[in-house]
């Protein structure tokens, strides 16, 4: 399991390290063989990924979920529950578990493919026991057999973006990820942190989440900035990139408080995050849907959903020079590009 920080080895605390931030690195390097082609590079870097994947097969139990795993489950700075079994991290498992065999299939090894494809699959045909059918949502957790009633948007985005929602349910998931009328933002750990103070909440990073304050049978706890871009490429998965604007919109509160970098959170953190940086990737990659066909850009698709937007417009680098994309919501949509293109029809 990769440590949080460099200096983390040198303490038995399991809490230097964040299982579920190994996953979101797993992404990563799905987006560098996606983004460059370098099979030197991901040659490298898979067997690290297998490794960090494979830690988590220890907290498997027989329904093919994992349960009760150790270290700091971060998941994310809204008021997430993961004790037991986690949606949220159990999706993002299948997610990286899927992103692992794109890559493993890409370099030849059809071996790591099938283990981590079978592991994906017994995830997916387990994920049913988060689900509340009354309400149409993924819960958060499930302890001791009983799923438990909180839930926030990350279940049911992470198994979007995992791929693992059938797709009969697809719409009713969508729906209630985006019904602002039922979104909150809560953070038991930040909102109350000031850049003078307040960092009372941190005493929950150690005693655990109090009972949910908010109405959890009629509320939806909303992704902070970080998680946000899983929200975005669940709905994207969906086929509801169109959806992605608007909800860009959301850091407009940043802008409003006269900030000049992205903050941690939408209420507390730090001032200057670069995971928050959320809309700078999406405008690009949902809204203009601007990305590599083929590894390494050998050609590029291009898939506009602008929303409400009446134009979009991005100038992009590929190992072969720019790219320029400006898509019109009459239609129109004018390429520029180095390499051939797949798509340049505007979607929603």
């Amino acid at each position: 399991m990769l440590p949080m920080a460099a200096a983390s080895d040198f303490t038995d605390d399991d809490r230097t390290i964040v299982p579920d931030w190994s996953l979101h690195w797993v992404r990563s390097v799905h987006n560098l063989y996606r983004y460059t082609g370098d099979r030197e590079l991901i040659a490298e870097m898979l067997p690290v990924a297998e490794r960090t994947l494979r830690w988590f097969e220890s907290y498997l139990a027989d329904d093919g979920l994992l349960h009760d795993v150790s270290g700091w489950l971060l998941l994310d700075w809204a008021s997430v529950y993961s004790q037991g079994c986690s949606s949220i991290l159990n999706a993002l498992w299948a997610r990286a578990l899927e992103d692992f065999a794109d890559m493993a299939t890409w370099l030849g090894n059809a071996g790591m493919a099938a283990w981590a494809t079978q592991r994906r699959q017994a995830v997916s045909d387990a994920f049913d026991v988060f689900w509340d059918e009354r309400r149409g949502v993924y819960v958060d957790h499930v302890v001791d057999g009983i799923a438990q009633p909180v839930a926030a948007q990350h279940g049911g985005a992470a198994a979007l973006a995992a791929g693992i929602v059938p797709p009969e349910r697809v719409s009713r998931v969508v729906e209630r990820l985006t019904d602002r009328s039922r979104l909150i933002r809560h953070s038991w750990v930040m909102d109350p942190v000031t850049v003078t103070g307040g960092s009372t909440g941190f005493v929950h990073l150690v005693t655990g989440y109090p009972e949910p304050d908010w109405d959890v049978d009629e509320q939806m706890v909303a992704a902070e900035p970080f998680f946000r871009y899983v929200v975005h490429d669940g709905l994207a998965r969906a086929g509801r990139a169109d959806l992605v604007a608007d909800l860009c919109r959301d850091w407009q509160v940043f802008v409003d408080r006269g900030e000049t970098s992205w903050p941690e959170c939408w209420t507390g953190g730090t001032r200057c995050h670069g995971w928050s940086s959320t809309p700078t990737r999406d405008l690009i990659v949902h809204v203009l849907g601007i990305t590599p066909a083929e590894p390494g850009y050998g050609s590029v698709r291009v898939e506009p959903a602008l929303g409400g937007l009446e134009w979009a417009r991005a100038t992009v680098p590929t190992p072969h020079g720019l790219l320029t994309v400006e898509a019109h919501a009459d239609g129109r949509v004018e390429i520029d590009s180095p390499v051939p293109v797949i798509g340049a029809a505007l979607r929603g």
